[in-house]
Parts: structure tokens; C-alpha cells; sequence
């Protein structure tokens, strides 16, 4: 079972090997971790293919959260600052949408948590409430670890194409020439 790990900031290289060495120990593989400074947030994705594996490191990291399935957490960061009350609302407020697990602004971007596989549907409305600003751009930055194929939505998002083969991604390639 896939699982993310949040933690409120950015965590040292130190703190982040010690941490996948943690989650190891508790029993957790396919572990990848990715910390950004910009945004003060380190995530991590995890298999516990075990009962009690998501305990165990929750105990490990009270402090952090923990979501037994897979979290995706972008941040959105609009060209037009006068938009990030609307996508604030739109996207964390009272009419939010059931997908949307956190939507927190730090300072001129949302960080926004939701399940996987609805990254599509929150790009889409974040371009709606855009249009009012005829149509500002918006810039996205992935925060959790991402599978190719959130890679792959993400990169067509931007260029404005209906998709893009994982393969033709550069990150993913040389990922793959690494392992």
C-alpha cells in the first residue's frame, strides 16, 4: 500500500537520510524523499506492504503528517498575485473540491495536497479562475515525489499539449539510465 509522509519544513540532507533510514527500519520500500527550501516542506512517498508499517513511522515522526495512500502536493504559483484569494477559495474554501486534502498559501504560491490521479482536474480549475485575469499564466512545482506519469501531466499542463509519453521526459530518462 503507497503512502506520503509530510513534514512542515525542509529537511537537511543529514535529516533526510536519516529519516529514509527510519522509515527502512520500520519497514517501508520504494521509499523516494524530496525536500524543497523554497517552500519549507519535505515529502516522502513509501510502500508498507505490511500491516503496522504506517504506525510504526507515524510513531517515528509525530510531528509530521501521514496518509495511508499516495498524496500528491504541488505548488501553484500564479503570475498574477491579485489571484491567489480566488484560487485560495476555489481550491481550499468551503466549495472546495472533495480531492483537495490541504491548500495553504505561502506567500505569492497555494501549496495544495490532493489525492492521485486528480492533479488534472485541479490544473483545470485553477485555469478557470484565470481566466478572470485574461487568462495569467501560472507556474507549478511539484513537491511530493512524482511518479513518471505525473511528470508526464504536469509537462503537457505547461506546454498546453493533451499528453506526453514518461519517455520523453528528461528527468525520468535519466533516472532510468541511473538505476
Amino acid at each position: 500500500m503507497p503512502a506520503t509522509l509530510r513534514f512542515d519544513r525542509a529537511l537537511s540532507d543529514f535529516e533526510k537520510a536519516t529519516a529514509a533510514a527510519q522509515c527502512r527500519q520500520a519497514g517501508a520500500s520504494r521509499l523516494a524523499l524530496t525536500s524543497n527550501d523554497r517552500f519549507g516542506c519535505t515529502y516522502a512517498t513509501f510502500e508498507a506492504a505490511e500491516d503496522g508499517i504506517a504506525d510504526a513511522i507515524r510513531a517515528q515522526f509525530p510531528s509530521a503528517a501521514l496518509w495511508e495512500f499516495l498524496v500528491i502536493a504541488v505548488a501553484i504559483e500564479p503570475h498574477t498575485s491579485d489571484a491567489l484569494p480566488l484560487l485560495e477559495d476555489a481550491l481550499g474554501g468551503a466549495g472546495k473540491p472533495a480531492v483537495v486534502l490541504r491548500c495553504e498559501r505561502r506567500a505569492q504560491s497555494l501549496i495544495v495536497e490532493m489525492a492521485e490521479n486528480s492533479l488534472a482536474l485541479i490544473l483545470a480549475l485553477v485555469d478557470v479562475e484565470l481566466r478572470r485575469f485574461g487568462n495569467a499564466g501560472r507556474r507549478i512545482y511539484c513537491l511530493s515525489p512524482a511518479p513518471a506519469a505525473l511528470q508526464a501531466c504536469i509537462a503537457a499542463r505547461g506546454l498546453g499539449v493533451p499528453q506526453i509519453d514518461s519517455s520523453q521526459i528528461l528527468e525520468v530518462l535519466i533516472e532510468r539510465s541511473n538505476a
